[in-house]
């Protein structure tokens, strides 16, 4: 509610719960359209149970419906001000810094809870490529070294990395041509035509490359590079 009070003050004073603040996110994008999917799925069910009841009344005792597939809550919590507040802690004692957050955090209620034993305090268990103790709220990592001060990790959870392919215009203008490295030198190998034991066409090594040949080796990726160096398979002969 508005206070005219409070306007005539210089100072206003922010009242948000932080937990509330946290956990006020919704469901994930994925989670949301799983459970949506799931509504949908629930009442086209019902829909064709109370179609074939309609035909055949003595289905109502005798076949039971079916149920949708159940979709769990995976809430999108907003964990950006209890990672600032972690944060502004670091190269603290962690018994003083827990002691803060059963102080600061009210854990009577479902969202404090949530906040507390599921985000700020350590887990039970990590993945088995995280260090030991670690743990993560929202971007950043956090752990408790051996004299018991927190410390920050960084981010314990990377995106993969997606390989860049080859280009097609680069495989065909490449074509069956190879290029073999030693050390600083470069030359190209030519196709003999004949298949080595490994399925993959035989070379030998002819001219070194020219000087604009090596700017353009220069200028590749390290994908494109391995593509080039790389015996290529033999054609597949026409049916």
């Amino acid at each position: 509610m508005f206070d005219p009070l409070l306007c005539a003050t210089d100072t206003l004073v922010s009242t948000k719960d932080l937990s509330r603040t946290v956990v006020e996110g919704g469901r994930y994008f994925h989670n949301r359209d799983d459970r949506r999917q799931s509504h949908r799925d629930e009442r086209a069910i019902e829909r064709a149970y109370l179609r074939d009841v309609q035909l055949d009344p003595d289905l109502a005792d005798a076949r039971v419906p079916e149920r949708a597939q159940r979709v769990g809550r995976g809430s999108r919590d907003k964990l950006s001000p209890a990672e600032r507040w972690l944060a502004s802690h670091v190269g603290r004692p962690w018994r003083d810094v827990e002691g803060e957050i059963f102080a600061t955090f009210d854990t009577r209620t479902l969202m404090g809870r949530h906040v507390v034993l599921e985000h700020l305090l350590p887990p039970r268990w990590a993945p088995r490529d995280w260090p030991v103790g670690a743990w993560q709220v929202h971007r950043r990592g956090f752990v408790v070294d051996a004299r018991g001060v927190l410390r920050f990790t960084g981010p314990l959870w990377t995106r993969p990395r997606v390989e860049p392919a080859v280009s097609d215009a680069f495989v065909s203008e490449l074509g069956a041509r190879r290029v073999a490295v030693h050390g600083e030198r470069l030359y190209w190998r030519e196709p003999t035509g004949r298949v080595g034991r490994d399925g993959k066409l035989a070379y030998r090594q002819t001219h070194a490359l020219s000087e604009r040949e090596r700017a353009w080796w220069a200028s590749l990726r390290d994908c494109e590079r391995a593509h080039a160096c790389t015996p290529a398979a033999p054609p597949t002969p026409p049916r």
